[in-house]
């Protein structure tokens, strides 16, 4: 009986994994179009380079969203993880298509201080909920990334020295009241997504210890690709693997490994502690 429950809920669980990703999305949309952007508040990141470019254009803040992200959501091709390809096509087109829909609709806060906190606490919070289910952070963060191989500068350094620009640029175009405003929504947004992350770790390791590890890591190896990486202390011939592995694959790799061998006991902890300036840039 406790079994057939547990196997009820797994199967509810990609439906309620779409419904939080949506509701972060709309979160999303509505603290950047709702409060934020009618303000002249400048988020940072893609979404506030966008911001700007909307201003100076006088065109819709949703295609340059849309259409910066989109060299970085390529590059999701190479890592062949077609699930995180959809989900950022997805988010990306969602989040989109979602300001443009409320850009007609006055703002709910028009006093810039209440606008920056509310908006930077709903904005935050919107974008944790997206990642907690596997969504897209932003294109500036995954420029970082590829770039801390070629700089001496960490993730947050890079993402902190293009904030700054940002928020420099914010400061000529709107004035540097709305600078400050921005900071402000800046603080609010991060400590709100400190708040949706809370115990979330994006890489985990898991030790397998098992009859036949051969079948094992073939299993894995066949359903995940290179989405999953061994550790090479693993001794195979002891029966044990260790591998690091995305949070929303831990539990699936856990059922796929008891699965192919009814003797394999599986252990996971978190490899770090989150650095959500990863995330919010």
């Amino acid at each position: 009986m406790r079994t057939d429950w547990r196997r009820k809920l797994r199967r509810l669980e990609p439906a309620g994994r779409w419904l939080v990703f949506s509701l972060g999305l709309v979160l999303i949309a509505c603290g950047l179009e709702l409060f934020l952007t009618p303000n002249r508040i400048v988020p940072v990141g893609v979404k506030g380079i966008s911001v700007i470019l909307a201003h100076v254009t006088e065109m819709q803040m949703g295609f340059f969203l849309l259409l910066i992200n989109v060299p970085f959501v390529v590059l999701f091709k190479r890592d062949g993880d077609k699930r995180r390809l959809l989900l950022a096509l997805v988010g990306l087109t969602a989040v989109a298509g979602l300001t443009i829909v409320l850009h007609p609709y006055p703002p709910l806060l028009e006093h810039p201080l209440a606008a920056a906190v509310i908006g930077g606490l709903t904005l935050g919070s919107g974008l944790g909920l997206a990642i907690r289910t596997g969504g897209y952070a932003d294109g500036i963060s995954e420029a970082a990334v590829r770039l801390k191989k070629k700089l001496p500068l960490s993730v947050s350094e890079l993402i902190m020295i293009v904030n700054l620009l940002l928020l420099s640029a914010a400061g000529f175009v709107f004035g540097w009241q709305q600078a400050l405003y921005s900071i402000i929504a800046y603080f609010a947004a991060y400590q709100a997504l400190r708040v949706s992350l809370s115990g979330y770790r994006r890489y985990w390791m898991v030790w397998i210890q098992c009859r036949d590890a051969g079948s094992v890591r073939k299993g894995i190896v066949s359903a995940y690709g290179d989405r999953v990486t061994f550790v090479s202390s693993g001794n195979m011939d002891d029966g044990e693997l260790m591998a690091v592995v995305e949070s929303r694959h831990r539990r699936p790799i856990r059922e796929l490994a008891e699965r192919i061998d009814d003797t394999a006991a599986v252990r996971m902890a978190p490899i770090d502690a989150q650095d959500e300036a990863y995330y919010w840039s």
